[in-house]
């Protein structure tokens, strides 16, 4: 089912008048019709809900089966003629839209032996394939007319002038593939874990050092973009942004010359500078590049999402807290959010956490028809992020405070003090480390919290020492600290002492 919905949501989203296979206007009582409507309108999410809605009384499914693959069928050549223009794309996208469809058109052609039909097409969607940097079509399309020019037709100059170009493509289309795996193999390490991984810089390093002097001899888009993420890798994983700030300017002034609108490298560029900003604390800068940024991104995207990710975060970082509140809607009431990654919305399940607590708090005023913030539940929570539960030095720092910091709002100090008991060790084996030890020294604040019986006036003096050497520690040099740190920790034992009252409170244990 989630397959149906991610398409059905693409044709609804770009449909086209010119030829109707998906039907909708007639026979609307059909069942293939009624799956589709049921699915727009958002009344079957699963398999079993429509399933019962379309076969109330049957006993197989083998019905509901065949109904779907048909579905599916009509959806998927519905997509060949979405109108691309329809949507706000670049000029370079609409193109790649058109010229693999084009490509297509040509290959069904020779398949019916229609050789002179083909071959124009061909002819004509490799200049337009040059002209956007489309390196695996044109190869694929160079290759194909010398072999038309060789086998059919015996002509050695035309075969030569494709020959040749099919060289120039085959060499380019190595190093893009190259920098491609090498990319992949660096982030592969980081997409569901944030922990830090010093070594990697190393590894990126030495990707750079084999890619960039291929980089004046290879000018494609492709090439330079993954040279660019690993040039930006080697430096964001070493906690260096600073050194990514230049960088970003390179690759920008790079892609602007393009004779074509080279969107997603220069918003890629403009993020990793926010990334930097939020990181480096200079919180102005990286809401004018948040603003470019956003420009240049298309709704519904995985970047749109994780730019607008960044400013929820540029927005907790700087205690505009109501704004991070409606940016936190926009991005999980969108209808393409139930498509993302399962590590993604698992990110916004904690961001989702420290947002209640901002709302018990009363720093946010919660609209009243809201219905994603129900009673917030500890344990329905933990359940909702198994992959970052596991991430020690990462986001799992994150979870633990919070859950901590809920039991302190909520006056539930005995079982805060299992919790913080509980750290306790944790924060000795994995928090001793330079990229972690903001985190170190937080957790080391709250420790001191139950042995002072959460006094405010004695925590604050017995935690004093931390408090300077976490003050100490520029964020600037630890590891995620715009992700972990979803409230920099300075504002938020700020927020934590402000839940302490000026009366000791005794817990008695039970042995």
């Amino acid at each position: 089912m989630e397959n149906l919905r991610e398409l059905v949501y693409i044709i609804n989203q770009n449909r086209t008048n010119h030829i109707e296979l998906l039907n909708t206007k007639k026979h609307s009582k059909s069942k293939v019709n009624k799956l589709f409507s049921a699915i727009s309108k958002g009344e079957v999410d699963t398999d079993e809900e429509a399933f019962h809605l379309l076969y109330p009384d049957a006993d197989s499914k083998s019905a509901f089966n065949n109904l779907k693959a048909k579905l599916r069928e009509k959806l998927l050549n519905t997509l060949f003629f979405i109108d691309p223009y329809q949507a706000n794309h670049s000029d370079r996208q609409v193109s790649f839209f058109e010229a693999h469809k084009d490509y297509a058109a040509a290959q069904i052609l020779l398949a019916k032996n229609a050789y002179k039909s083909a071959v124009e097409i061909l002819k004509k969607l490799l200049k337009k394939c040059e002209h956007y940097e489309f390196t695996e079509l044109s190869l694929m399309i160079s290759r194909t007319l010398c072999l038309h020019y060789s086998t059919q037709i015996g002509d050695e100059k035309r075969y030569n002038y494709y020959d040749k170009k099919r060289t120039t493509f085959e060499r380019t289309a190595s190093l893009e593939g190259k920098a491609e795996r090498y990319y992949s193999q660096l982030i592969l390490k980081f997409v569901n874990k944030k922990s830090p991984k010093p070594h990697l810089a190393k590894q990126a390093a030495l990707f750079c050092e084999e890619l960039i002097p291929e980089l004046k001899k290879c000018t494609s888009y492709k090439f330079h973009l993954f040279t660019a993420l690993i040039r930006l890798f080697q430096y964001t994983c070493a906690n260096d942004y600073s050194a990514t700030l230049p960088i970003c300017a390179e690759v920008i002034d790079f892609f602007k010359k393009k004779p074509f609108a080279a969107n997603t490298p220069i918003q890629l560029c403009y993020h990793h500078q926010l990334v930097a900003y939020i990181q480096l604390e200079d919180y102005d800068k990286a809401r004018q590049v948040a603003e470019l940024s956003q420009q240049l991104t298309q709704e519904g995207t995985f970047n749109w999402f994780n730019n607008l990710e960044y400013l929820f975060l540029l927005a907790m970082h700087t205690s505009r807290f109501q704004e991070a509140y409606q940016l936190f809607s926009t991005a999980i009431e969108h209808p393409r959010f139930s498509f993302l990654p399962e590590y993604v919305q698992q990110m916004w399940e904690i961001y989702h956490a420290y947002l209640h607590l901002m709302i018990d708090l009363d720093q946010v005023k919660m609209a009243e028809e809201d219905v994603n913030f129900t009673p917030f539940r500890i344990q329905r929570f933990l359940n909702s992020i198994p992959l970052y539960s596991k991430d020690k030095q990462g986001m799992n720092i994150a979870i633990l405070i919070v859950q901590i910091l809920f039991y302190l709002q909520k006056g539930k100090y005995d079982l805060s003090i299992d919790r913080i008991e509980t750290i306790e060790k944790y924060c000795s084996r994995y928090l001793m480390t330079p990229e972690t030890i903001r985190s170190y020294y937080f957790i080391k604040l709250l420790l001191v919290i139950p042995q002072e019986g959460f006094h405010r006036t004695a925590v604050e003096r017995h935690t004093k020492k931390y408090w300077d050497k976490l003050r100490g520690v520029s964020s600037e040099f630890s590891q995620q600290f715009h992700k972990i740190e979803i409230i920099p920790y300075e504002l938020l034992w700020e927020i934590t002492l402000g839940m302490l009252g000026q009366t000791r409170v005794k817990i008695r244990r039970q042995k």
